[in-house]
């Protein structure tokens, strides 16, 4: 629920912040997943412009405790379409797990980072911290 609350309050501040600002938000943060903390954490973006496709190549990712650079999935790209939801999952994820396997829609594009983890050890769990 939490994560929920949070990507509702991140769309809300950037739509209201104005037209200067860009079109991409972080819609879902999955924090604490039903299956292997190590690898099935996520974090989910959505593109909200009508025309732009957003390169998202060498974009850096927080989590107050650490930086992640986002890279391409493996064999996939890392430009997301214009509303379009884009999926950023450990790289560990791709040769450890199956969790969100039959649940990642075919257009989703499928991003990774250059860490082991999100941030310095993965999400907390416990306490809040800041996405960014």
């Amino acid at each position: 629920m939490f994560h929920r609350s949070l990507a509702v309050v991140i769309a809300a501040a950037l739509i209201w912040a104005g037209p200067a600002l860009a079109q991409m938000v972080l819609s879902e943060i999955m924090f604490n997943p039903a299956g292997n903390e190590r690898y099935d954490e996520f974090v989910e973006l959505y593109n909200f412009s009508a025309v732009d496709t957003i390169e998202l190549e060498g974009w850096l990712l927080s989590d107050s405790s650490g930086f992640g650079r986002i890279l391409a999935a493996p064999g996939g790209g890392s430009r997301l379409a214009p509303r379009s939801y884009g999926l950023i999952l450990v790289p560990g994820y791709f040769s450890n797990s199956t969790l969100y396997a039959s649940r990642i829609p075919a257009g989703a594009l499928l991003l990774t980072i250059d860490k082991a983890q999100f941030g310095s050890s993965g999400l907390n769990n416990s306490r809040p911290e800041r996405a960014s």
